[in-house]
C-alpha cells in the first residue's frame, strides 16, 4: 500500500497547491484517488478487504502516517472551502474526509472492470454527490 499512498499524497498535494476552486480541487482529488486505486486494484482489494497492515510495526506505522498526512491535504481543501463560505461551516472537514474516504475505498466491494461505468464515470459521479452534499445553497432573492 506504500506506493498508491504515496502516489496519491503527492498528486493531492499538488491539486491542494493549484489555483483550482476548492470544489474542482475536490472533484479531480476523488478522480485521482479512484484512478489510483484502479490502477493498484491488486493490492488495494487485498489491503482494504483484510488491513492486513500490522500498525505496530515500522511500516504500519509509515502508512498510518502517510494516510494521516492523506487526511490533513483533503480537509485543507475542505477548508478552503469553508473559508470561501461555500461549505457548511458545521460540518467537520475529517468527518467529511473519513466519509469521502470510505465512499471511495468501498468501491472494492461492488466494483467490476466488466460493469457499465468506467472509474472515470464513477469518479464524476462521486464527486457530484460529496460537492453537493456539502456545498452550502444559496436561496433566490425574494422579489
Amino acid at each position: 500500500m506504500q506506493e498508491p499512498i504515496e502516489e496519491g499524497l503527492a498528486k493531492i498535494t499538488e491539486i491542494r497547491d493549484s489555483d483550482l476552486k476548492w470544489d474542482e480541487k475536490i472533484a479531480e482529488a476523488i478522480r485521482t484517488h479512484l484512478i489510483i486505486w484502479y490502477d493498484y486494484y491488486g493490492a488495494v482489494f487485498t489491503t482494504t478487504s483484510e488491513f492486513c497492515i500490522d500498525v505496530n510495526s515500522g511500516m504500519g506505522e509509515h502508512i498510518i502516517s502517510l494516510l494521516n498526512q492523506y487526511r490533513v491535504v483533503i480537509a485543507d481543501i475542505i477548508q478552503q472551502g469553508i473559508e470561501a463560505g461555500e461549505i457548511y461551516s458545521d460540518l467537520d472537514p475529517k468527518i467529511m474526509f473519513l466519509g469521502l474516504l470510505g465512499m471511495c475505498s468501498w468501491m472494492y466491494k461492488w466494483y467490476s472492470q466488466d460493469g457499465p461505468l468506467s472509474v472515470e464515470e464513477i469518479a464524476r459521479q462521486f464527486s457530484k454527490m460529496f460537492i453537493n452534499g456539502i456545498k452550502t445553497r444559496q436561496l433566490p432573492a425574494k422579489p
